[in-house]
């Protein structure tokens, strides 16, 4: 549009997209990465190793032409900043690091509201282990179904709660598990208002990463 002065590009796909146009464009670029993404296209891509060395390499070149012509960065964390430094030896003052922060309009304590969403899930005095998120490779999901198991086989009280947009990426670790384990761990897909309540209604939350 006219009054545009600025190119926000999310990602490294639209980041990389935005620069074969900017002249057209005639505006600065701000990319906004939001991980490793050759990293993660090495470790946990789905194809055998020499399509995902190739994906690497692309991935590694992509990268590359971001960080060196963009006009500005932006990153989520001080560890990805240093990261994109050490490797491409870009300028410390052209990176931003916006940290994910969480909303304290969404995420806050209520007893009562939380009585009455764990009474609406069916959790009541369930010590309810959830976790949020579609089925990707980096998310680990064999270990989340793992720990899972070792959760529910130690706490009698114990429950798993998946929320995802997903809901059937997650029918083949259910099969793997025992008939009364599988009772004990629900997929939902909710609305995007609802997710809010229930991450709040839960006692903790799984998360796995490879170090």
């Amino acid at each position: 549009s006219p009054d545009r002065t600025v190119i926000h590009a999310s990602g490294h796909l639209m980041s990389y997209s935005a620069l074969r146009v900017r002249q057209a464009a005639a505006a600065p670029i701000l990319a906004d990465l939001r991980g490793a993404l050759p990293e993660e296209t090495w470790h946990y891509g789905a194809a055998s190793w020499p399509i995902r060395l190739a994906e690497y390499a692309i991935a590694r070149r992509m990268e590359r032409r971001i960080v060196e012509q963009a006009d500005a960065l932006n990153c989520v964390s001080v560890a990805f900043r240093e990261h994109l430094i050490a490797r491409y030896g870009a300028k410390p003052e052209r990176i931003c690091v916006t940290p994910v922060c969480v909303d304290s309009q969404l995420f806050f304590y209520d007893a009562g509201q939380r009585r009455e969403e764990r009474a609406r899930l069916g959790w009541n005095d369930s010590a309810v282990f959830l976790y949020s998120g579609r089925r990707q490779r980096w998310q680990l999901p064999e270990c989340l179904f793992d720990n899972l198991r070792w959760l529910l086989q130690r706490l009698p009280r114990a429950r798993g709660a998946i929320l995802t947009v997903e809901p059937g990426a997650f029918e083949q670790d259910l099969r793997a598990l025992g008939e009364a384990e599988r009772k004990r761990i629900e997929i939902r897909s909710l609305p995007h208002g609802g997710m809010g309540r229930a991450l709040r209604a839960a006692d903790a939350g799984l998360l796995f990463r490879r170090r």
